[in-house]
């Protein structure tokens, strides 16, 4: 806008100059030489001028453009100064902060305010600091249910004894110590912590008692990662081991529950340690007596292939197959078992590796009158089925023992 207006100024003031000087002084040749200098030197002082104006529009652009990002930049660091500002505080003042957030919508309220308060209150250090002042009872068990090895690590080496005795939070309710709960819920890292890390172990590993029930829990639970740890050279445990007034052994436990995917992996670590598969409890059963008694493996393929696959470990383990066709105290081998429960597959696997399918309980029942008696037929689903193939599956294994006799 400037430009055109200087533009038309300056047309217009040297053509009417112009035409004025020539109008006055149009007979005189010097005149009109001096007519020419003044318009030439007109021409060029309004050639600056413009010349003037256009470099101070440039620079006046240039500095606006400088300004909105030096604005931007200083934004952008008052932003990240905002966000990191919350680690820079103490970790008392954090704390005292924290502690009076406990609504889950003040929490989202205060990490909407400040950025870097999320973060900060993901820092295991403070979450440990947080539980012992507000949650100093139940600090570690808390930490331990939600697998927050790093937390508990944090309380170990904030003032939590190793080896006090805590209340579970869970449904369980019991009190274990801090190694135990670690074994329970899987967390071999506090477990390592625990028990191998001077001078700590030298007072967890003087507790045998607590160490039988770490063990225990590690094997019902399925944590083999735990169990390798507790077993090792010069632990003051084994793998035969009982608890005290208990006659089931850690293989027991490890197939007992069957809940998890690693059943079959814990049978294996607890075999490569020494394991005994002969072992009785207090029913005369053996393991694989109490691997082939999961009846709840009828209502889900999962826990059925889990099953079938802690029933192979267990087969597969030294002196596995001595109790292939042993019995326990109703006179029950381990197929009149997985027969009374309706594990086929388990019965199909413990035919194929030998097991004797004509030997009678003390209520003179063979594994295929188990069968038939448990009635699978008032079972809902794919019983019926389920009980086909297992009767096919057992008289086809009568056939071939007679035939081979």
């Amino acid at each position: 806008m400037i430009k055109q207006l200087l533009n038309v100024f300056t047309a217009s003031h040297i053509t009417s100059t112009c035409a004025r000087c020539l109008f006055h002084f149009r007979r005189t040749p010097l005149t009109m030489l001096k007519v020419i200098g003044c318009f030439g030197a007109m021409v060029l002082r309004t050639t600056r001028v413009v010349a003037a104006a256009q470099d101070a529009a440039a620079q006046d652009v240039a500095a606006q453009e400088a300004a909105a990002e030096s604005a931007a930049v200083q934004e952008a660091a008052a932003e990240e100064a905002a966000a990191a500002s919350i680690h820079c505080l103490p970790g008392e003042v954090l704390l005292h902060i924290l502690s009076f957030v406990e609504r889950p919508r003040d929490l989202r309220a205060c990490f909407g305010t400040n950025k870097g308060a999320r973060a900060a209150a993901k820092d295991p250090a403070l979450q440990a600091a947080w539980l012992l002042k507000n949650r100093p009872q139940s600090a570690l068990s808390m930490a331990a249910q939600r697998r927050q090895g790093d937390v508990v690590l944090q309380l170990l080496k904030q003032g939590v004894s190793a080896t006090a005795w805590v209340r579970d939070c869970s449904l369980s309710s019991y009190n274990y110590g801090p190694i135990a709960l670690a074994a329970k819920y899987d967390l071999p890292e506090v477990v390592d912590w625990l028990w191998n890390r001077p001078p700590v172990c030298y007072s967890v590993r003087a507790d045998v008692e607590e160490a039988v029930e770490a063990l225990f829990l590690a094997a019902k639970y399925g944590c083999p990662e735990c169990l390798q740890l507790l077993l090792l050279p010069l632990s003051p445990v084994h793998a035969n081991i009982k608890r005290p007034g208990d006659s089931m052994s850690l293989l027991h436990a490890a197939v007992s529950r069957q809940k998890g995917k690693s059943a079959d992996e814990t049978v294996r670590v607890l075999a490569s340690f020494g394991a005994s598969c002969e072992a009785r409890d207090k029913r005369g059963r053996s393991p694989l007596h109490v691997a082939c008694s999961n009846s709840r493996a009828l209502y889900s393929m999962i826990q059925a292939d889990v099953t079938l696959r802690t029933v192979r470990a267990l087969l597969d383990a030294p002196q596995g197959m001595s109790v292939i066709d042993s019995q326990d105290g109703r006179g029950f081998t381990p197929l009149h078992c997985a027969a009374k429960n309706g594990l086929m597959d388990c019965c199909a696997e413990l035919v194929k590796r030998g097991a004797r399918v004509s030997i009678h309980s003390k209520s003179g029942r063979k594994p295929y009158q188990v069968a038939e008696d448990e009635g699978f037929d008032q079972i809902r689903g794919d019983a019926a089925a389920c009980k086909l193939k297992l009767m096919t599956c057992i008289q086809q294994a009568i056939r071939h023992c007679v035939l081979s006799a």
